[in-house]
Formats: structure tokens, C-alpha cells, sequence
């Protein structure tokens, strides 16, 4: 048990440093700087980070991160293994909150979307490939 100091804790003070990124980025609505940081995270690292969130302050502002992310179309496989790793994770939470249930129905919604498109570009590189192989 961490011993008691003069100065007065804040209600909800993040603890790492990926955890104060994203309540900064959130703040100022810029997430450049932030997915930079993700990207350098060992996968031990992320999972240390994503199980020290508190679902209450820092889960929502990873989600609405992602979501932002996959509107953006940037990062999709990275964003993949964050968000399988956050749910697996977090999803009885997720399940249990309506602002967080919301949210995953979103992030979703913007999945399947760009899953579509991912889909439509292997197929049409499948049929591309398969029609340049037969023309040798």
C-alpha cells in the first residue's frame, strides 16, 4: 500500500506514460504523436498498459482513439491487434457499460467498413495477379 504524502492525488491521475498521452491527445484532439507511441510498445508492454487501464477514465479514450484511427484509415493492422488485445481483455467491461457498448458498436460499424474496402483491394489483387499469370 503506497504511503500517504502531503499532496492532495487527483480523483483519476493516469499512471503511465501511454495513459497520459491519450488523456492529452483526447484534450487537444490530436492523436499523431500518440499512435508514434504505440508503435514503439513491445506487445508485453501494450498488454502491461491495457490491463493498468481503469475502465472508467482510460478505456473510453483508447476506444474513441481507435475509432478516430479507423476513420482515419491509418494504422489498420496495428489498430487490429490493439483492439483484439483490448477486447479480450476488457470486453465483460465493455459489455457491461453502455457508453463503452456504444462505442464498440461504432468501432464496429468502422470496422466492417474498412474491412469491405481491404476486401475489395485483395480481391481485386487476386484477380489481377490471376490474369497476369495466365497470360505468360
Amino acid at each position: 500500500r503506497p504511503k500517504a504524502s502531503g499532496r492532495k492525488r487527483a480523483v483519476h491521475e493516469p499512471f503511465s506514460d501511454l495513459m497520459k498521452m491519450l488523456h492529452g491527445a483526447t484534450e487537444q484532439g490530436e492523436y499523431g504523436d500518440l499512435m508514434v507511441h504505440f508503435k514503439k510498445l513491445t506487445p508485453s508492454a501494450m498488454d502491461v498498459e491495457v490491463r493498468m487501464l481503469s475502465v472508467e477514465h482510460d478505456l473510453p479514450l483508447l476506444l474513441r482513439f481507435f475509432l478516430h484511427e479507423l476513420k482515419n484509415c491509418t494504422n489498420y493492422e496495428l489498430l487490429q491487434a490493439h483492439l483484439g488485445h483490448v477486447l479480450r481483455v476488457h470486453g465483460l467491461e465493455i459489455a457491461a457499460r453502455p457508453e463503452l457498448k456504444s462505442l464498440a458498436a461504432e468501432l464496429k460499424e468502422h470496422h466492417n467498413a474498412q474491412w469491405e474496402k481491404m476486401e475489395d483491394l485483395l480481391q481485386y489483387n487476386l484477380c489481377l495477379i490471376g490474369h497476369l499469370t495466365r497470360m505468360q
